[in-house]
């Protein structure tokens, strides 16, 4: 019996992929996301949905995603949420993408709180941007893709409230 796996979490927007590692300035290695790829598919992994954080990430995951015949999330990483919580411009911005990918988005998120990150963003900035993708996610009929780190019984308390949530 062979095993196909799903890879529901893929951040390949990220540049470590694209552009190869730097460390203190010095290079590490080449951009190596054929090679990931490859590897991905030899282990039997039969889908992979790319994770995007931001509204560029987005963009460049479902380009990204249709050219590889891949799929992709959209959405705003908590870490990310100072950059997009005093402006709630954003949300009409990732709607217009999700509605014009819907081939190939197939989750909200990657959203959720993370209490061990604060120092990129404030749990009150992250709070306000994860209430917005409760509201797209329930607009485009879509799952969520939740991140939760050192939050669990704030992320469980706030799933509880919503009724109907995918």
């Amino acid at each position: 019996m062979e095993i196909a796996f799903v890879d529901i979490g893929a951040n390949l927007m990220d540049p470590v992929f694209r552009h190869g590692v730097y460390y203190n300035g010095a290079k590490r290695h080449v951009p190596d996301l054929d090679r990931v790829l490859e590897r991905a598919k030899l282990a039997g992994c039969a889908q992979i949905v790319v994770t995007s954080g931001t509204m560029e990430e987005t963009r460049e995951a479902l380009t990204f995603a249709r050219e590889m015949g891949l799929k992709c999330t959209a959405g705003i990483h908590p870490t990310n949420a100072s950059q997009y919580a005093k402006d709630a411009s954003w949300v009409n911005d990732l709607e217009a993408v999700v509605n014009g990918g819907a081939d190939t988005i197939v989750a909200i998120g990657e959203c959720g709180l993370d209490y061990e990150r604060q120092h990129f963003a404030s749990i009150a900035d992250q709070r306000i941007v994860w209430e917005r993708h409760f509201r797209l996610a329930d607009r485009a009929n879509l799952p969520m893709f939740i991140h939760s780190r050192g939050c669990c019984p704030e992320t469980i308390d706030t799933l509880k409230k919503r009724s109907g949530l995918r």
